[in-house]
């Protein structure tokens, strides 16, 4: 499984600590297990049994998490980010003397941890290529803009703070994890494949949430809240969703996210893969697997009733037929399959989509925040208002400029809303032209990559890129509409997974795309005294 890993084992060396630690991190688990084993011969007179056996099964799973990362890095990879998606944010794990956090963010900070300790035993020197080291510099450059513009009030600098590492510095933990993990193409295929089987399942939950108007998830782990504190997570929540009870608007899917949106977004970036990989199967088997994961998917699409997404993933499955010719005719077919789905499914969602066709407060709405934003950018040009602050200065500043008027609810106030719905506007008023300079530098440097390797003309590399563009796209699009650039799946994803891909997929770039010149020889006379001009063997001349 990782690449020679067999060749080091046969002579006795670890495949991951490298030769000469063929027993070491034997050794240092059954340290570890020993300790840990004295230490709860120690407690079991002083605590509860029951927080014991808790704590056994924490440690065994612990050590057991250790190994994997160890032998099966890839593997333990692919499985984090699998529980990026299918673990809802809401569910935290309790630590004395810490905050309660996400497991999957658990699990990104243990594999860092593994890494870290691999690299202190067996220091190796990090080889980066070109192209790799200008993805890194403009991501690190982009968080710095970021850093930069937090802002100096102390009553909004730890919200912002918190915002920082929820978007930037957890996806950029995610993003050289990959790059130190994934050296292959068919490695990176493995993550891919991890997101698409969380994407099925995704979609599975969302069809099942919209026929029966519950997330069983969320009803049984979900905290409650009221619609004061988070109005989605109560509304995700609350056992009773029937249209009247939320004032007259339809009921929209959440799956395993916390917002409606998020989970739209996330769908249309999981599907080029499945529909690459169907178009490029070679066996009857593989493409009935692709063909019904990209069904399911797009079913559980459909019923997040989201109109920005949607127009998003237009666009990106043309994108696709440009690049890739065997896309074009299934794209008809799939177009007829649409419309034919569409007439049977009609009486069923008419009510629902007929509403989010034909209304216009959400987007009468989003027009005054891209206002406001806007205004917000061009009082404060060149920082902005602080990364992470904008909710604070919303409200006041619609009032101040008297925008309006704005609504999404019947019964709401639009002070309940802090988004400006677009992430463009969003960079551009919280950090000025200095965050967004920094986010299309790095996009910027990634289409450039994503240029240079397209022209390599392996297929299965070209496969890997056009899932990667596909999903940088979907989420850029996606996000003229919706605020996810402070989505916390989609911006570990976007930053983590498929911005790193474009940088495994360009080690196979030459470093040096253009050749050093010829060192000449110096030149010497033939007619030196020292080198005398050579004579033909006939003794004539």
């Amino acid at each position: 499984m990782t690449d020679g890993g067999a060749s080091l084992a046969g002579r006795g060396g670890n495949p991951i600590l490298g030769p000469g630690f063929a027993g070491l991190s034997g050794w240092v688990l059954a340290a570890l297990l020993l300790g840990v084993s004295g230490l709860l011969g120690m407690a079991l007179t002083l605590v509860d049994p029951v927080k014991i056996g808790i704590l056994v099964v924490a440690l065994v799973g612990c050590v057991f998490f250790m190994r994997m990362s160890l032998h099966h890095p890839v593997g333990t990879l692919c499985a984090i980010i699998f529980a990026q998606v299918t673990v809802p944010v809401y569910i935290r794990l309790p630590i004395p003397g810490l905050p309660s956090l996400p497991p999957p963010l658990l699990l990104i900070a243990g594999l860092s941890g593994v890494l870290l300790f691999r690299q202190f035993l067996h220091p190796t020197r990090v080889r980066t290529g070109r192209y790799e080291r200008f993805l890194s510099t403009a991501l690190l450059l982009y968080g710095a803009a970021l850093v930069l513009t937090l802002p100096g009030n102390e009553h909004v600098y730890g919200g912002s703070v918190s915002m920082l590492v929820k978007t930037w510095v957890i996806p950029t933990f995610l993003f050289f994890i990959l790059l130190s993990t994934i050296r292959t193409p068919g490695q990176l295929e493995r993550v891919h494949t991890a997101i698409l089987i969380a994407a099925v399942l995704s979609g599975m939950l969302g069809v099942h949430e919209f026929i029966t108007r519950d997330n069983f998830i969320a009803t049984a782990l979900a905290p409650r809240v009221t619609i004061e504190e988070d109005f989605f997570l109560w509304l995700l929540a609350n056992s009773d969703k029937s249209p009247p009870y939320i004032g007259g608007a339809i009921y929209r899917v959440y799956s395993f996210f916390t917002q409606p949106l998020e989970y739209s977004a996330f769908m249309v970036m999981a599907m080029p893969y499945p529909v690459l990989k169907f178009v490029t199967a070679t066996t009857p088997g593989q493409r009935l697997i692709y063909g019904v994961a990209g069904l399911i998917i797009m079913a559980g699409f459909v019923v997040s009733f989201s109109r920005g997404p949607t127009l998003a993933l237009v666009l990106v499955l043309l994108f696709l037929a440009i690049h890739e010719r065997r896309v074009r005719p299934w794209l008809l077919v799939g177009l007829g399959l649409a419309v034919l789905a569409l007439i049977v499914a009609w009486p069923f969602i008419a009510d629902q989509l007929t509403e989010r066709v034909s209304g216009s407060r959400n987007v009468t709405l989003r027009f005054r925040l891209w206002e406001n934003g806007i205004i917000t950018f061009l009082e404060n040009p060149i920082r902005g208002i602080g990364y992470g602050s904008y909710p604070n200065y919303h409200a006041q500043s619609i009032h101040d400029h008297q925008i309006g008027p704005m609504y999404e609810y019947p019964w709401r106030h639009i002070e309940s809303v802090t988004t400006v719905e677009n992430i463009y506007v969003s960079l551009a008023a919280e950090t000025g032209l200095l965050g967004l300079g920094a986010f299309f530098l790095l996009l910027g440097v990634y289409a450039y990559i994503f240029r240079k390797v397209m022209r390599l003309g392996d297929p299965r590399i070209r496969l890997l890129a056009l899932t990667s563009a596909g999903a940088t796209l979907a989420f850029l699009l996606s996000g003229m509409t919706v605020a996810n650039i402070i989505g916390y799946t989609i911006s570990i994803l976007f930053f983590g997974v498929y911005i790193a891909s474009i940088g495994v997929l360009s080690r196979r770039l030459p470093d040096h795309p253009h050749p050093s010149p010829a060192v000449l020889a110096p030149f010497v006379s033939t007619r030196s005294p020292r080198y005398p001009r050579p004579r033909p063997a006939d003794g004539t001349g």
